[in-house]
Parts: structure tokens; C-alpha cells; sequence
């Protein structure tokens, strides 16, 4: 390959560590497109970042068209680089039929004498087969059968990374703090990204799993914070998520809602407030009530009768939910009862409708 394209992918990959997708996405872009006519090794030695980039972008049609492309080319290739990129896109499918693929690639490469360029990579990435199987026993015997990872020190924090995350799956957990503040010491947003997220995520489950949800919050949030305006869609998506789940945690009991005659009747925590009459609030919980989670097309319908007319409608479903989230803190319910999520809102506690009792 030439040295001023090798020159330009490097250049790909800082970008790409750094935060900087959208200019790891040109470079990458004009380098693969160049796929169907011409495939080379180091289009599979660069596709586990392309893949991420175009992940994070939220450019999935993009994403299947070079999957497609390399893996009609480059299927049953005896090259450790094809086989590890092909083995990295089915691990991101996680279908049973894909994952099994990547397992039987991954095995071929470790036994391999002559793709020993790649073992550790795909001992790493084995170990995340292993994570969705939940055999923690094979994770651990993959992540002790890596050697210390001396020239390479992104791999090296990824290592580093995965030998905490075993000692959070056996309850290790001071260990676990130990190897990421090690981690942590090396790794950064600005110059890792991947395993700095990866520890991040990591230590945050590890507070959940040690029954320290504040720390385990504060954790989350700090994290989403870092990652604000980056434009990263997987890795946001996870955290809401993941905090989500936490304030669903502590959030104690059940709301209920009781129908009485025109009125809603709200009970949360000791606290009890009514909805009154046919209002734009009791369509709200109404729909809250059939599915926690809802997108905008949903509310728009519930209140107006009609489609969503995209970025059009966004305020006005803003204002609604503002309206919502005011009478709920007015009442003395949690603030943060309501939360964006995704492509709109969710209700956090569990909202349950109660039945008057018969007479």
C-alpha cells in the first residue's frame, strides 16, 4: 500500500481515539470505497474502527453495504486480518448465527502459528463472546492466557480493562477499582476513548453490584457528560440506558393511578394528587400508563389526533412534557419523574392502573 495512503488511515485512527468521527469517517469513507474493485488486507486491518465509526454515526445502511462487500470477497480467506474483521462484525450482529460465526473465526485465528499478530485481539474479543454467553470461567482463562501487551498501548488498556472487568463478573471488586485506576492512569477521552468508556461503564456496575447506587449514579452521569456533544449514538444510548435503569432502582414503590368519574387520582410515595377532567395532563398518563416509554409520533396522537410533523412538532411535545414534569414537581413528586429517552420520553417509576373495588 502506498505510504501516503497508510500515512492518511493513521491519521484515520487518531481521529478515530480521539473522538473525532466525523473526520476518522472521511478518510475512512474515501478508503473504502475502493472495496469492491480492490480489496487489500489492511481494508480488514481498518474495518473494526470503520465499523464503529459508522455505528456511532448512525450510518447503518452504509455499514451493511461494506460488511456485504468484504465478506463475499474476503469468506473462507486465510488471512488473520479478514478473519478478524469479519469476526468483529459478527460479534456486533449478536444474532446466535453470527455470534457462532465469530467464535469459529476467533478459535481459528488463536490456533493459529501464523496469525500471532492477532492472537491477543482475538483472545479480547473471544472474552466478549464468552460475556454474552455468561461463561465467566472462559473469560477469565482467555484474559490470563494474554501476555503483558508491551507495544501497543491502546491494547494494552484494553487488556487492562478486560482483566478488571473479570474481577468485577467474580465479585473481586477492590481488585476491580485497583486495575481501572491503573486503567484510568493511561487511558483518557482525549487519547482512548473506547477503553476509557469501556472502565467507566465498568466501574459503574461494579458501584451497582457493591449496593452503592449514589456512587454508581454519579459515575453514570459524569460519564454521560463527557460524552456530551460528541455525537456518539451507541455509546449515548447506553449510558441513558444504563441510568435509567439506575433511577428505576431507586426509585422506591409503585405509582398508581385510580380512573374516578372524569378525574385521574395519583398516588406515589405517600403522596395523592388528581388530574382533573379531560386535559392534554390525562391524556399523558393515560398513555404513560399503557407504555412507560413513548416517541413523539405517540404523543402528538394521543393530544392532537393527527401525525407527527417532525422537527416541527418537537416543541410542542416539548412544552406538554414541561407542562407534565411541573405538575408532578408541584405536587411533590420527584423531579426527574419523566426523562428523555431515545426518540422521546420515559416515565421512570412503575405506573400501574388501579381498579375501584366493586360495590
Amino acid at each position: 500500500m502506498e505510504k501516503k495512503i497508510t500515512e492518511q488511515l493513521e491519521e484515520a485512527r487518531a481521529h478515530f481515539y480521539a473522538c473525532n468521527m466525523a473526520e476518522a469517517y472521511r478518510i475512512l469513507r474515501r478508503f473504502y470505497d475502493r472495496l469492491p474493485f480492490n480489496v487489500e488486507e489492511s481494508h480488514s486491518e481498518y474495518l473494526p474502527i470503520f465499523v464503529r465509526v459508522l455505528l456511532e454515526l448512525g450510518k447503518n445502511e452504509e455499514l451493511k453495504f461494506y460488511v456485504k462487500e468484504l465478506e463475499k470477497q474476503c469468506q473462507g480467506s486465510p488471512l488473520a486480518a479478514h478473519r478478524y474483521a469479519l469476526s468483529v462484525v459478527y460479534i456486533h450482529e449478536k444474532g446466535a448465527t453470527a455470534l457462532e460465526r465469530a467464535r469459529r473465526l476467533l478459535e481459528s485465528i488463536v490456533t493459529d502459528p501464523e496469525a500471532t499478530a492477532y492472537h491477543c485481539k482475538a483472545r479480547m474479543l473471544l472474552a466478549n463472546y464468552y460475556e454474552l454467553k455468561g461463561d465467566v470461567a472462559a473469560i477469565r482463562f482467555l484474559i490470563d492466557s494474554i501476555q503483558p501487551i508491551t507495544d501497543d498501548f491502546r491494547l494494552a488498556n484494553l487488556h487492562l480493562h478486560w482483566k478488571a472487568f473479570a474481577a468485577k463478573l467474580e465479585k473481586k471488586f477492590s481488585l476491580c477499582h485497583k486495575l481501572l485506576d491503573e486503567l484510568f492512569a493511561s487511558s483518557t477521552l482525549e487519547n482512548d476513548w473506547y477503553s476509557y468508556f469501556c472502565g467507566c461503564l465498568t466501574r459503574t456496575m461494579a458501584y451497582v453490584e457493591e449496593g452503592h447506587w449514589s456512587e454508581a449514579r454519579k459515575s453514570a452521569i459524569a460519564l454521560r457528560k463527557s460524552f456530551e456533544g460528541k455525537h456518539f449514538r451507541v455509546v449515548e444510548r447506553q449510558i441513558n440506558e444504563l441510568i435509567l435503569s439506575l433511577d428505576e432502582h431507586n426509585t422506591s414503590g409503585v405509582m398508581t393511578v385510580k380512573k374516578a368519574d372524569d378525574t385521574l387520582v395519583v398516588e406515589y410515595g405517600g403522596i395523592r394528587a388528581v388530574v382533573e377532567e379531560d386535559t392534554y395532563l390525562k391524556k399523558l398518563f393515560l398513555l404513560f400508563l399503557r407504555k412507560r416509554s413513548v416517541d413523539k409520533r405517540a404523543i402528538i396522537q394521543t393530544l392532537y389526533g393527527r401525525e407527527y410533523e417532525g422537527r416541527k412538532d418537537d416543541s410542542t411535545v416539548y412544552y406538554q412534557i414541561h407542562i407534565l414534569r411541573k405538575w408532578l414537581k408541584s405536587r411533590g413528586f420527584p423531579e426527574e419523574t419523566v426523562k428523555a429517552h431515545q426518540e422521546g420520553y420515559h416515565f421512570v417509576p412503575k405506573i400501574e392502573l388501579v381498579e375501584e373495588n366493586p360495590t
